[in-house]
């Protein structure tokens, strides 16, 4: 599965499990009012980068 992120989108690549497993782990990790804009933002700042380089989630 990868996950490609920037901050102006969230692109997931995996089969459908794969996907549905990473959006609740996405859901559980950041605070019920944050919209997923604000999620992306915070990430890519908190990274250093806004690159478009695939992250291979090996937690699964």
């Amino acid at each position: 599965m990868k996950t490609y992120m920037n901050e102006t989108s969230l692109r997931i690549v995996g089969k459908s499990w794969e996907v549905r497993h990473r959006l609740r782990s996405l859901l559980i990790e950041s605070p019920p009012t944050q919209t997923v804009a604000e999620y992306l933002t915070k990430r890519a700042k908190a990274t250093g980068n806004g690159s478009r380089s695939p992250r291979s989630d090996s937690s699964l």
